[in-house]
């Protein structure tokens, strides 16, 4: 038998509620996938022999790196908005500003 605690149902501490992503973010994501499975279709047709392969497939290839960009942009800018120090200096900005209109 192991020393391992079983927690009883009911007394462990609930967890903090899960963000949920950017829309920029979730947009990247989708045009990284759209992008990824045109690379592979891409891919699997060069492999098989065809040469001439159509604008429009190596158009949508470009959606990954476009993708990716946008995903990045937007899980940065979410976690900027979110960051605890740059929502205190807002917070400090905003007082000290009130106290510049009290003092005018």
């Amino acid at each position: 038998m192991s020393n391992a605690r079983i927690p009883t149902p009911g007394t462990d501490s609930p967890r903090p509620p899960r963000r949920s992503a950017a829309p920029l973010a979730k947009i990247g994501i989708a045009l990284f996938a759209i992008g990824l499975a045109a690379i592979v279709a891409d891919l699997v047709l060069f492999a098989t022999g065809s040469n001439d392969l159509p604008l429009w497939l190596n158009l949508l290839c470009l959606l990954a790196p476009v993708g990716l960009g946008l995903g990045l942009v937007g899980v940065v800018r979410e976690t900027r908005r979110a960051s605890p120090a740059l929502v205190a200096r807002a917070q400090a900005a905003v007082a000290a500003k009130g106290e510049q209109k009290s003092t005018d």
